[in-house]
């Protein structure tokens, strides 16, 4: 965690762990997070990750700049961290490219770069969505249904309602009736 001014100290939360998302899409994410379910409650920022591959990370390292119109962009990514995401996500691109590599001169031929294209286009689309797993209550499968909303995310807001509920409901060592 980054501590908002230069005099805060940094707050590390041991236990916590990178995880990569492959989204069915083809996309990538990539969060810090307690355990799977955590990762898949942080994702939900973006989309429902119940679908998603999720992997842990051994390796992540960015390098981030800021741009002249003060947006920080990415720029560049460390090698270890890269063939992971490329081994995780993207294995047959990753075959075509070393075939191609290994069988064509030049990194500008049209054949190379169409065949590269091609396995991007099927990476894109080759990850088949699978039916989400279903919440753990009626009203979290409602949650999901309604809202899109991840399983482990159901599952918490269910939780955290039901604490809140039963809070409320707490009297001077008087039974509620």
């Amino acid at each position: 965690m980054i501590p908002s001014s230069s005099n805060a100290t940094p707050q590390y939360h041991m236990g916590m762990a990178m995880f990569l998302c492959r989204w069915s899409n083809g996309d990538f994410s990539i969060v810090d997070a307690d355990d799977e379910d955590h990762a898949v409650e942080l994702l939900d920022e973006f989309a429902n990750a119940d679908s998603a591959k999720i992997v842990p990370m051994l390796d992540c390292m960015f390098d981030f700049r800021l741009n002249d119109r003060g947006e920080i962009e990415l720029a560049q990514i460390g090698s270890d961290t890269e063939n992971a995401i490329r081994e995780a996500c993207y294995p047959e691109l990753e075959k075509v490219i070393e075939d191609v590599d290994e069988n064509e001169d030049g990194d500008c031929a049209p054949e190379r770069l169409e065949r590269i294209r091609v396995a991007v286009e099927h990476e894109r689309t080759r990850q088949k969505v699978a039916s989400p797993e279903p919440a753990d209550t009626e009203a979290g499968k409602d949650l999901q249904r309604e809202m899109d909303m991840a399983r482990a995310t159901a599952n918490r807001v269910v939780q955290r309602k039901g604490a809140q509920i039963q809070e409320s409901m707490k009297t001077d060592g008087k039974k509620v009736q």
